[in-house]
């Protein structure tokens, strides 16, 4: 595989050019004449965690960090996966927050850099730790996962 360059990754963090705002459209309006509206029971604990957790890598600025985590990440993959186990949601909820990463999401060369960062540290977490934030939490989170012992840093 591949490395990437460890200078490029600092590239990722360039919050300027950030939409103010992200819009989804009304998936539950549109599902929900279909499809019975589920919940994921452990959604409020494991939202809290997953928060907890991406907080203490300190990768949204505090000018942002409030409207990230009320955007709704949360209530959306506990709706995605309503009958997982804590542990799972739990995970899954991590991955999310790293899919929604605001850094990384405003140009194309950019996502490609960090989803090919973040693949190669859950690809083989014995790669050096990145300096893209998002990939050393997950590489970090999926080694604890690997011992048995997924907590915070």
């Amino acid at each position: 595989m591949n490395t990437m360059p460890q200078s490029t990754c600092t590239k990722l963090l360039d919050y300027s050019k950030l939409p103010s705002q992200i819009r989804l459209p009304d998936i539950i309006g549109y599902t929900s004449k279909v499809f019975a509206t589920r919940y994921n029971p452990n959604q409020l604990q494991a939202e809290a965690e997953s928060y907890q957790w991406f907080d203490s890598y300190d990768i949204i600025p505090e000018s942002k960090r409030q409207k990230f985590f009320g955007s709704g990440l949360g209530l959306m993959t506990s709706m995605c996966y309503p009958d997982a186990q804590f542990e799972d949601s739990e995970y899954t909820r991590f991955r999310a927050l790293a899919i929604y990463d605001a850094g990384a999401l405003d140009d194309v060369e950019r996502m490609k850099l960090a989803i090919g960062l973040t693949m190669q540290v859950l690809q083989d977490p014995k790669v050096p730790t990145p300096k893209f934030r998002i990939a050393a939490a997950l590489q970090r989170y999926d080694i604890q996962l690997a011992y048995g012992r997924a907590e915070s840093h």
